[in-house]
């Protein structure tokens, strides 16, 4: 009897301490991406890039290095080629991850449990069309990104906002100020069309 009490109790416990250590990291990725310190906010992880880029005084005035012109300028030619080769149903579904809320766009990483998911937890977005609006107006989400604490998920919509409020790519986007390829030219093109 003691032995099946026992097994019984194994995947709460598992459950409980995967929850602590969830926990710990949330609240060490939270502290990290306050801290301002490049050492251990992830800035350092992307050190080599100085390697291709001199940053500027903002953000479009940056320019590559002698080693970085030719892989950046590369990279930039396969943006305009992916560009210019997606289908519709890829240039929607890049729009929406880019516009709508990024919790939100995560959980479609769920596959077939996403909607399930969406509806347990109450998550939605207020980005739900692509059109020619959409190439002239900037919609911004009204939604609630992973969900609501109150849902019947709501202590998973917390723990996903526990990890995922301060685990950002704003650190490193503020130290390099890279421009994003859409707000560069190649060869005197302006490459606004590839988010349109």
């Amino acid at each position: 009897m003691k032995a099946h009490a026992m097994r019984c109790s194994k995947p709460v416990v598992q459950i409980m301490v995967s929850s602590l250590i969830l926990s710990m990291l949330a609240v060490s990725v939270q502290a990290a991406g306050r801290s301002g310190d490049d050492r251990i906010n992830g800035v350092d992880l992307l050190s080599g890039f100085d390697t291709l880029w001199t940053t500027g005084a903002t953000w479009d005035t940056g320019t590559p290095t002698a080693l970085g012109q030719s892989l950046l300028r590369r990279n930039l030619q396969i943006v305009v080629d992916r560009a210019n080769s997606r289908t519709l149903a890829q240039e929607t579904a890049a729009y929406f991850d880019d516009r709508r809320d990024q919790s939100y766009s995560a959980t479609s990483g769920l596959g077939s449990l996403t909607a399930a998911y969406r509806t347990g937890a109450g998550a939605f977005t207020t980005i739900t069309q692509f059109d020619d609006s959409n190439k002239t107006v900037k919609y911004d989400d009204k939604g609630n990104g992973a969900g609501s604490s109150t849902s019947a998920l709501g202590k998973v919509v917390d723990l996903v906002g526990a990890v995922r409020n301060d685990a950002s790519t704003t650190p490193a986007k503020s130290h390099y100020l890279y421009p994003r390829p859409w707000r560069q030219s190649l060869d005197g093109q302006s490459l606004a069309f590839v988010v349109a």
